[in-house]
């Protein structure tokens, strides 16, 4: 490209000195001295350079080279300050790394919505006692679970980060796993990649055998996207299970920031002693699904109140205990008010 516009710029000043030059004799035909001549053809012609740049005008790549003009003169002016230009770039890097930071996380936090049929009727349900919160533990979850009229389905979830497991009885591995409820799959509306999924039966305490849920990520990565994975055992919490499914592709979680490998039945896998504490909360959170019939309003009741439990009043079983928030999540992780 610069080779070419070196031929041009010699062939306008090729041009240009003959024109000069024919003048300049036309002049001295005249009578006029050869200084004479040059003098007076400058006058006539005018500005040789401005000539020079209209012509380069109408060339193509103009506004390229024009760029690059503007580039080279910045960068000779930041040459002279070394020192205040390294501190410019580096804070202009640091600038554009945090926002796209942030908007990496706002993105995945706010506006991008779940992953499963229809995601603005998920509720977050966040109980209060006398206008204060309180950690919903397991007998509470149940009774509110049998007795709520307001949801067609409740999933309670307890994340595990580090869940020791081991395949096929192989060497132990951390995972991300979540014990979640049997219902947590058919309550997000969510199928199965390969296999089946997780279901009420599965989340009984005397279920027989013990099943699993991988991603499709960790199936894929960790596992080859073997199908014969399925029935494959794994052992969880010295408990032996059988992998019965593969979540669907992009589905990560019912939030985000977490995205786990294994999904377990929380109750078989779960201290019989933690199911039955009033006073021991371990969810990570409690979700539901409102009915077709109800609609999304402000913060209300979620159901009435619960009853007395053998004779003796529960923590929350007084005129407020059905009193919980029910945060929609029409957005992971991006909650707005609700009433059922």
């Amino acid at each position: 490209m610069w080779w070419r516009r070196r031929r041009r710029d010699l062939d306008i000043e090729r041009e240009l000195q003959a024109h000069l030059e024919l003048e300049a004799e036309e002049q001295q035909e005249l009578g006029a001295t050869p200084e004479q001549a040059r003098y007076a053809v400058q006058r006539a012609f005018g500005n040789a350079t401005l000539v020079k740049e209209d012509t380069r005008a109408v060339w193509r790549w103009t506004a390229f080279e024009q760029v690059m003009q503007d580039v080279r003169y910045a960068l000779r002016g930041l040459r002279k300050s070394l020192g205040f230009s390294i501190v410019a770039v580096l804070s202009l890097a640091l600038g554009i790394g945090a926002t796209t930071a942030v908007f990496s996380v706002l993105n995945a936090v706010v506006l991008r919505p779940l992953p499963v049929l229809q995601p603005e009727r998920l509720v977050l349900i966040k109980p209060e006692l006398r206008g204060k919160r309180f950690t919903l533990f397991n007998p509470l979850f149940e009774e509110l679970r049998r007795n709520q009229e307001s949801l067609s389905g409740m999933f309670a979830v307890s994340d595990e980060p580090y869940l020791k497991v081991s395949f096929d009885h192989g060497s132990p591995m951390y995972v991300r796993g979540s014990l979640v409820s049997g219902n947590y799959f058919q309550v997000l509306g969510v199928s199965a990649a390969l296999g089946r999924l997780l279901v009420a039966e599965d989340d009984e305490v005397s279920a027989s055998n013990c099943l699993a849920v991988v991603s499709y990520a960790f199936w894929s990565a960790a596992l080859h996207s073997d199908p014969a994975t399925l029935g494959r055992p794994v052992v969880v919490r010295e408990k032996v299970c059988t992998i019965i499914g593969v979540a669907p592709a992009g589905f990560e979680s019912h939030e985000s920031g977490y995205a786990p490998d294994l999904w377990v039945p929380l109750r078989p896998l779960t201290d019989p002693k933690l199911l039955a504490s009033r006073s021991m909360g371990f969810f990570s959170g409690v979700l539901g699904r409102l009915r077709n019939d109800r609609t999304i309003a402000l913060r209300g009741r979620v159901d009435r109140p619960l009853s007395e439990n053998a004779g003796r009043r529960s923590a929350v079983s007084d005129s407020r205990c059905g009193l919980a928030q029910a945060r929609r999540l029409s957005h992971s992780g991006n909650a707005g008010r609700a009433r059922p």
